[in-house]
């Protein structure tokens, strides 16, 4: 029996939110095989505030003293777990938003952009999912913003795919189809700016 690597597991194409992520795995795996150094900054601190939000739980319940002796213990817990869930949440929402991926490949852009003098330091890839008119119809929007050297950022134009396009009715994003509609945007937007 052959391993021919991991398999593609359908989505619920009926969620606007597994219809998001199936898309943004796309791209992202498209830029890590780009050879893109991402920078997970964003990740990290999600990750961070997520530990302690779950450590003030772990302490509270797991604490080995009984509610009085313990009332103090489970005081700072609650009033931790309130702080860094709030601080969750804001980078979560306001903070990363919808940003999915966050990149360096110079050579990448220089080979897209080769006689412009300002260098792309790094890129920030959006997205977000719209339903228009009725709920059948999903539109992924995507946008990007490029960091110069010089700390000068461009956002670029909104660009749509539109879902039914790449998924099929089982629920099976088709890959190349992105990938092309990708390329296309990226060539179209970054000799641009």
């Amino acid at each position: 029996m052959s391993d021919d690597g991991p398999k593609e597991i359908p989505i619920n194409k009926y969620s606007v939110y597994e219809l998001k992520a199936g898309l943004d795995r796309e791209i992202s795996n498209y830029f890590i095989d780009e050879d893109f150094d991402m920078i997970e900054h964003y990740s990290n601190v999600k990750i961070l505030f997520g530990f302690l939000t779950c450590l003030c739980t772990g302490i509270a319940y797991l604490y080995p003293l009984p509610f009085p002796q313990n009332y103090y213990i489970i005081l700072f817990s609650v009033i931790g777990y309130g702080i860094f869930s709030t601080i969750y949440w804001y980078v979560d929402k306001k903070v990363i938003d919808s940003i999915f991926f966050v990149g360096r490949n110079e050579d990448y852009f220089q080979r897209l952009r080769p006689k412009k003098g300002n260098k792309i330091k790094e890129m920030v890839v959006h997205s977000e999912i719209d339903m228009k008119d009725n709920k059948r119809k999903h539109i992924y929007k995507m946008w990007f913003d490029f960091i110069f050297e010089d700390n000068q950022a461009v956002t670029t134009d909104i660009s749509e795919i539109n879902c039914t396009d790449v998924y099929d009715e089982r629920g099976y994003v088709h890959g190349d189809k992105v990938l092309k509609t990708l390329k296309h945007i990226i060539k179209a937007t970054v000799p641009k700016i």
